[in-house]
């Protein structure tokens, strides 16, 4: 089999003011949206991210396939004020420009759907998003995806946005993940219980669990045979992520995770940005 790399990523939030956004975007009324400083920083990053991407790709000679694993896109419904338009199509023209990279890269890319506080009611809006960058798609009237199981090269995948279990605090990090990895094996083995045929390559569990929403990297390692990972966002920290305790001391990461492939054996890396910390106060 052909090597080919798997990149994941997700949790955009674009249309937030706290989202990844380009630096200056068309709103309905005629003027613009200019990026905020925050957010001039986080899309530095994110083609810088690219690139990185892009010479793994022409250092390696292989093809990629993207996943954006939901949250693309952020009406939020929680506060009006926490997002910079109010008019979908806005969105939709920065989300072209956000999604330009990976275009230039690759045909290969799926939208998975996420949570209907930020996509709207049954994700519309990722739907709309995942139409209109052609992305591939689930049905013959839906480009977008709730779920995923995929095969790279022979590596089997198992995609979703919402992981089956979490760990916020540091000293649980990487249960949550060990607890998917346990739950998604048992839920293929259930299914394979009840087969009343020869089991498939595509019945067997898969060899890597890849989940988003939590905003932070999680790796369940190498202690099972199934490896589970969450997705780091694109976000910066909300009024929410204050409220629950999430903001302040602790600085947000960014990157994606990527997957080379081949012969049913796969190599995971990450890109990983760390954003320095705020300058101290200092009263003498």
């Amino acid at each position: 089999m052909d090597p080919q790399i798997l990149v994941a990523f997700g949790d955009l939030h674009g249309g937030s003011v706290s989202g990844l956004c380009p630096p200056k975007v068309q709103l309905d009324s005629g003027g613009y949206y200019y990026a905020n400083q925050f957010q001039l920083y986080t899309w530095g990053l994110w083609n810088d991210m690219w690139d990185k991407i892009a010479q793994v790709i022409r250092s390696d000679k292989v093809e990629m396939t993207a996943v954006c694993l939901g949250e693309t896109l952020d009406k939020n419904k929680y506060s009006k004020n926490g997002v910079f338009a109010h008019n979908p199509n806005s969105m939709l023209r920065a989300a072209d420009e956000v999604f330009a990279p990976i275009k230039r890269l690759t045909d290969k890319l799926y939208i998975l759907r996420a949570t209907e506080a930020h996509e709207g009611e049954e994700a519309w809006l990722a739907e709309a998003i995942a139409e209109r960058l052609k992305a591939i798609p689930r049905a013959k009237h839906n480009y977008s995806w709730w779920h995923i199981a995929m095969s790279v090269s022979g590596v089997r995948f198992d995609i979703k946005h919402h992981p089956e279990s979490g760990d916020m605090r540091w000293w649980t990090a990487g249960g949550g993940m060990i607890r998917s990895a346990n739950q998604v094996a048992m839920d293929y083995v259930d299914s394979l219980m009840h087969l009343k045929r020869r089991p498939k390559f595509s019945d067997l569990p898969p060899h890597v669990v890849i989940r988003a929403h939590t905003h932070r990297w999680r790796d369940s390692g190498t202690n099972l045979p199934i490896r589970a990972i969450t997705v780091p966002a694109w976000q910066g920290a909300t009024p929410f992520v204050h409220r629950i305790g999430a903001g302040g001391s602790r600085i947000p990461d960014f990157g994606c995770a990527y997957f080379r492939c081949e012969n049913r054996e796969f190599e995971m890396n990450r890109i990983k940005y760390k954003p320095e910390r705020n300058k101290m106060e200092v009263i003498e």
